[in-house]
């Protein structure tokens, strides 16, 4: 084994490129690579297919968000040389939110198809093309079967999972960058690291931290000037975007996503507070057992054995930073936070079971190598399905039914289409990146202004409830959507309403309104829906009564048990008919509005009298 762990042919292939340019140096890896792994090549472009269907998949059906809009508004505006704006967040520049320029590179592909998809295959592309760097270094380290092993545990790693079905993020850039920057550490390619880790600075404010952590691998491994040069390059970048470029961009004047006011109110007063009291980084980090089950899923997934390699130095800041957060967001095996920690966390595991086996007698070492690699793979599939809600895992177990469109998406996409593509419009949270490529956009919320169109559901709660899901439980939000959404609806002309989507355009500003979805009902079937709704609400509650009286007889073991069951829902059989008759006949008359809600009520009678009996 040549110098630095690398076999002879990747030492000759660094050898032979020792004359170019850092950026020929990197553009050549890919190509080489599909030569000398042609399954690897095919296991990465399937890779990337397979997260980009799914994940448009997810968008087609209307389960993307917030956040995916707030990234596809912000391009839409870079690919026409415009400020990043949002007006989600309310800011003139994004870059005032969080400070990540690499995003410019991505405007080109809105000039060949502009939609919000476009950051969705990308992402796809992005972290699978990740898998190469892991498998390279892998491979000096665990040998070729090893290797492909490695590169598919990792590959289908149960944090990269989350992050591709969550929207679109910025992060998306990071696996790619840092597995890039590990593995020219390892081949001492200065020229090419340094392009890596100025571009891992432009993906986000917090990666700083994790170029100063570089700065300290580096050190330990006597690469001093190199790794002083990393290191103060994470401290100033970090000082000039929080000092300088925040305050110039953001409302606020301020860097607003401090997370962690439990040991300072800032950076350098963190870690003053930490140097004071160095135990208190282990009492936040085990403070909850939601932090301690989400480390286990991550640690376990690659059998721990990152923590016995050089490796394990650029753990510490992407776990404190998760972990020492007052945010309980940040704690959950869900949205993108395990993004940037599994590369390192993969090629970790390689570096660490090298060395277990270069412990062991040499005619062992080839079947702890590859039976290592199997292990992990094979632990990877068992955290995997232990974690929530991972693609893989709803795929599995949902089969066809994961991509299925809901129920309401038909009248979803005509609603849409009745909105103009350069309107302003105000939506709810589902709609929203279906709706960015404008000036204007914003979710339904107290304060903000009247815009040209309204879109939302106003019988039935779809998606989250937005910035309301912060004002308590869910139904609580949901109450104080609706609450908003009624309080805006005298402001609009109907212009569409099927299956309780309402479209509305803003009164006066288009000319004459287009026939209106909601009409008045009149006074004499209005009494009829009130009456029916009185009656059944009796006997819904005389129903519930009957199930409470009679199982609390049952659990005394009283004799009049069984005649109490025999008698229980009489109210409710009788009146059942005569409310879904007068529903009936009032349903088709009544405005669109009152129709929906009617033949609602029709089969939520049904239902609730089937699940009394």
């Amino acid at each position: 084994m040549p110098a630095h762990g690398m076999p002879r042919r990747d030492l000759m292939t660094v050898l032979s490129l020792k004359g170019g340019t850092a950026t020929g140096r990197l553009a050549g890896l890919l190509p080489r690579t599909v030569v000398e792994e042609p399954p690897l090549f095919l296991f990465v472009t399937a890779l990337a297919l397979a997260y980009a269907v799914y994940a448009v998949i997810q968008h087609d059906n209307f389960r993307t968000g917030l956040d995916l809009g707030i990234f596809d508004q912000a391009l839409w505006h870079y690919s026409r040389f415009e400020a990043p704006a949002s007006t989600l967040l309310g800011l003139s520049n994004l870059l005032g939110d969080h400070f990540h320029p690499i995003l410019v590179v991505l405007a080109p592909l809105y000039w060949v198809w502009s939609d919000a998809r476009v950051l969705l295959i990308a992402q796809a592309v992005l972290v699978a093309a990740s898998v190469v760097p892991v498998f390279l270094f892998a491979r000096a380290r665990v040998g070729r079967v090893g290797a492909y092993l490695l590169a598919l545990s990792y590959g289908t790693f149960w944090g990269l999972q989350a992050g591709i079905s969550y929207d679109f993020h910025e992060v998306a850039f990071a696996p790619l960058l840092i597995a890039l920057a590990i593995l020219f550490i390892d081949r001492r390619r200065w020229g090419p690291y340094f392009v890596i880790i100025a571009l891992l600075l432009c993906v986000k404010e917090d990666q700083a931290l994790l170029v100063c952590f570089f700065g300290v691998y580096l050190a330990t491994m006597r690469e001093y000037r190199r790794g002083a040069i990393t290191f103060a390059a994470g401290i100033v970048w970090y000082l000039v975007v929080t000092n300088v470029v925040f305050p110039a961009l953001s409302p606020t004047g301020a860097y607003t996503h401090w997370a962690y006011p439990q040991f300072g109110k800032d950076l350098p007063h963190a870690l003053l507070g930490v140097l004071d009291h160095p135990l208190r980084v282990f009492e936040v980090l085990f403070d909850s057992s939601q932090k301690v089950k989400t480390l286990f899923y991550l640690l376990v997934a690659f059998l721990g054995l990152a923590l016995r390699s050089r490796l394990a130095i650029l753990l510490g800041p992407l776990i404190a930073a998760r972990f020492l957060s007052s945010s309980s967001q940040f704690w959950q095996p869900y949205f993108h936070y395990s993004m940037t920690i599994a590369p390192v966390l993969a090629m970790g595991a390689a570096t660490g079971l090298a060395g277990l086996a270069a412990s062991l007698p040499a005619r062992w070492r080839p079947a702890v190598l590859r039976g290592g690699a199997l292990a992990t793979l094979t632990a990877g599939i068992i955290v995997t399905a232990a974690v929530p809600q991972t693609p893989l895992k709803q795929v599995v177990k949902s089969h066809a039914h994961t991509f299925d469109d809901p129920p309401y998406a038909p009248a979803l996409r005509a609603a849409l289409a009745r909105v103009p593509p350069h309107a302003s419009v105000m939506a709810v949270d589902p709609l929203v990146p279906h709706l960015t490529r404008r000036k204007l956009v914003t979710e339904i919320e107290q304060g903000k202004r009247v815009a040209d169109y309204l879109v939302t559901n106003v019988v039935d709660p779809v998606g989250s409830p937005g910035p309301w899901a912060l004002a308590g439980g869910f139904p609580d939000s949901y109450a104080k959507l609706q609450g908003e959404v009624l309080n805006r609806l005298g402001y609009y002309e109907p212009i569409f309403l099927e299956d309780g989507w309402f479209v509305g355009r803003r009164r006066g500003a288009h000319g004459a309104p287009r026939p209106a979805g909601l009409a008045p009902a009149s006074a004499l079937d209005v009494r009829a829906l009130v009456a029916a709704d009185i009656s059944w609400e009796r006997a819904r509650a005389s129903a519930l009564s009957d199930v409470l009286r009679c199982t609390q007889l049952g659990r005394r073991h009283d004799g009049a048990t069984h005649d109490c069951w025999g008698a229980a829902g009489t109210d409710l059989r009788r009146r059942r008919p005569v409310v879904a008759a007068l529903l009936a006949s009032v349903a088709p008359r009544v405005g669109a509005g009152c129709g929906i809600l009617a033949r609602a009520a029709l089969v939520g009678t049904a239902t609730f009298g089937q699940g009394v009996e």
